[in-house]
This record gives C-alpha cells, structure tokens and sequence, in this order.
C-alpha cells in the first residue's frame, strides 16, 4: 500500500526523476572540483619543494620562465580553446585537429621572441636564465599549442575523460620537479623535467583524442577558426592578469624576491579556488533562471559566502606569521606582509567573482571585457609606480586590482551594462 501511495504522488515522482536526472551532472561537477583541487595542490607542492630543497634564486628563476612562457601563450591564440570546445559539443569533431594547426603555426612567433630573450640573457652573462628561456623556445609550441584536447573533452561533456587529464597535467610535472631537486639538478634540468612532462602528455592526450577523426575540412570548422582567433584577444588579458606582476618582480626586483612573492601569492590564491568552486555551483542556476530570480541568487551567494571568507581571511592573515616560515622556512618571511595584502584583496574581491559570474552566466560579455580591460590597466599603471616599494607595493596594487572588480563589477550591474 504504502508503494502503490508513493507511486500515486505526481509530485514525489517528479522530485525523484529530477533527483535521478542531476545526479550525473552533480558527479560530474564533483570530478572536475576534484581536478581543480589537484592542480592547486600541484602549485602549492611545487612552492614547497623549491622551498625545502632548493634556493630563493633557482626557485625565483624558475616562476621568471614559466611566467615569460605564459606570457608568450598570446602567440598560441588561447581563444581556439573556446572554439574548440563549442564547435565540438554541436558534432564538428574535426575542429580539434584544423585549429591545433592553426595554432601550431602561429606559436612560431612565441618561439622567436622566447629565442630572442634567451640570446638577451646570454648576452648579459645569465647563462642559466638563457638555457632556462631556450629551453622554454623550444618545447612552446608543445606545451601551449597542444592543449586542445582538454577543451574538446569539455565540449563533449566527457567530464570524468577530462579530470583525469587535468590531474595528470598538474601531477606528473609536479612529480618529475620533485625527483629533479631531489637529485640537486639545476634549473635548466628542473625546467626540462616540468616542461618536458607538460609536452608528453599534450602529445598523448591529441593522439588519443584524434584517432580515428576525419581531416576533411568543414565549412563551419572555418567559422570556428575565425571566431577563435577573434576571442583570443580578450584571453590576452587574462594572460597578462596572470603574469604580470611576476614579470615585473623578476625584471625589477630580481629572482630572490619574486620566490617571495610567488609564496605570498600561494596564500590568496587558496582563497581564489574557494571562490571559484562557489562561482561553479552557482553557475547553471544563474544560467537558467530569469532576472529577479538570478539577482536573488547573485545576492544570496555575496552576502552568505562573504562573511565566512572575511572571518576566515582575517583569521589567515593574523597567523601568517607563523604559519609562512613554519610551512616554507624561514627565508621567506619577507614576504608576510605580501601575503596579508594579497588574502585582503583577494577576500574583498569576492562580490566581484560573483557578478563576474553572474555577466558570464547571463551572457553579457561587454560587461566582462570592460572589468578586465580595466583591472589590467589599473594594474599595469600600478605596478610602474609602486615596484619601487618593493614586494609590499607590488601586492597593494594587485590587491587593490582584485578588490577593483568588486567596485566596478557593482557599478557596471547598478547601470545596466
């Protein structure tokens, strides 16, 4: 009797087959979390290793290259990625192999101007720099060109396929940096083990995933071209978002402090990935409701997830004094004050993740590109002037860029942008 009651109850059955139908996406979200959390676990690990087993200069040396490769990614067109993965998740599999082509041929241009900094450092008498930047030229085109596979697995919702990639793209360079310094390898080894690992898997993975697809050009393969060449110019801000201040640092300040800095950076950046797990979850119900109720939504998620990170950030702060030395030695002890500038502004800069968000969910990118445009301004004006105060003026200006898209991000959704 009590089945057949059940059985009876409408509602009952809709709630179970919605349950039933999200189950699948909630694993899905879970996997990638997983993924997400492997990779930040790479960047801490790494943080630890140079700082347990090596020196300030070959650890600030090796975040100076990795952040000059990053930075050269403009030439490997970042936006295929998105074309990528739209053009796939509508069938048009060939995509992957005509844009990796595309831009195989366009990082040749981020090979010279890597072979062009090498020849600059080895001028100068920075033999290690110069050996670390070519050995950057040459492997480029594998590691920032070949990461196609991880957007085609995304636009064609093979979720759990696409963790295990991410995970074995932050665990396995990881793993090889550690067995290097553990061998007291220099930096040129140490770049090699890190980059090498990167090149192997991208290869492996593009092979697994273009077996068996078919080469013949599609006249929407061509559209996607185009569209991945025109977006790429709004990732070129993200990349200089990303490594900007390292460069600056580097190039003013000189390796040792930039190891600081890359340490202070560890810090908020937990506080980041917090975020953006809860911009995640969020994510499909901004998509899918209507206006009031996405502004509800969006207004929830500031004022619950604010107070936490606020208590928790202030908490951070207060103990880094004795937290940073215990984790990362003593050495880096320069670089609290650092830290606790970068935990406020990344903690400030919470309800901007979260209408950044929201704009991403509703589709207004207008909104999106006029808060990075700026923040990436504001932080390139910034750093010329307060690189002379040295790491603390360094991290005021990127806390005050992060806590920029909270104060804008309010005024663009207040003005309807």
């Amino acid at each position: 009797m009590m089945v057949q009651g059940i059985r009876g109850d409408s509602r009952l059955q809709t709630w179970a087959a919605d349950l039933t139908a999200s189950l699948p996406h909630a694993a899905a979200s879970l996997v990638l979390v997983a993924a997400r959390g492997a990779g930040f676990v790479a960047s801490v690990a790494t943080g630890l290793l140079f700082a347990r087993l090596s020196t300030p200069r070959v650890f600030g040396e090796y975040q100076y290259v990795m952040s000059l490769l990053g930075a050269a990614g403009i030439f490997a067109l970042p936006g295929m990625s998105v074309a990528i993965a739209r053009a796939a998740a509508r069938g048009h599999d060939a995509i992957l192999l005509h844009c990796t082509a595309v831009r195989l041929r366009s990082s040749v241009l981020g090979v010279v101007v890597l072979l062009g900094i090498a020849v600059v450092f080895a001028l100068r008498g920075k033999p290690s720099l110069a050996q670390g930047v070519l050995i950057a030229a040459v492997l480029f085109p594998l590691v920032a060109a070949l990461d196609g596979p991880l957007a085609y697995l995304n636009g064609k919702a093979r979720f759990c396929a696409l963790a295990v990639a991410q995970t074995a793209l932050a665990l396995l360079p990881v793993t090889l940096v550690a067995a290097a310094l553990l061998l007291r390898a220099g930096l040129a080894v140490t770049l090699l083990a890190a980059l090498g690992a990167t090149a192997f898997l991208n290869l492996a993975l593009m092979r697994l995933t273009t077996s068996g697809h078919s080469a013949t050009r599609d006249p929407d393969d061509l559209e996607a071209v185009r569209y991945g060449r025109r977006i790429s110019g709004v990732y070129i801000i993200g990349l200089g978002h990303a490594h900007l201040a390292g460069l600056v640092v580097g190039t003013v300040l000189g390796p040792a402090p930039l190891a600081s800095f890359a340490v202070a950076m560890l810090w908020a950046e937990l506080f980041k990935q917090v975020m953006q797990i809860l911009n995640v979850q969020l994510f499909p119900r901004l998509a899918g409701a209507s206006d009031a109720e996405a502004s509800r939504l969006l207004n929830r998620g500031i004022v619950r997830g604010f107070l936490p990170l606020l208590a928790v950030g202030f908490a951070a702060a207060a103990l880094l004094p004795w937290l940073l030395p215990l984790v990362f030695t003593e050495t880096y002890r320069e670089g609290i004050p650092a830290a606790q500038l970068l935990i406020a502004g990344t903690i400030l800069s919470y309800p901007g993740s979260q209408i950044n968000n929201y704009f991403a969910a509703r589709a207004r990118t207008r909104a999106q590109y006029q808060i990075a445009a700026s923040a990436l301004l504001f932080e390139a004006l910034g750093l010329a002037l307060a690189v002379r105060w040295g790491l603390v003026g360094v991290a005021a200006v990127k806390g005050l860029v992060r806590t920029w898209y909270s104060v804008y991000g309010w005024w663009l959704l207040r003005h309807g942008a």
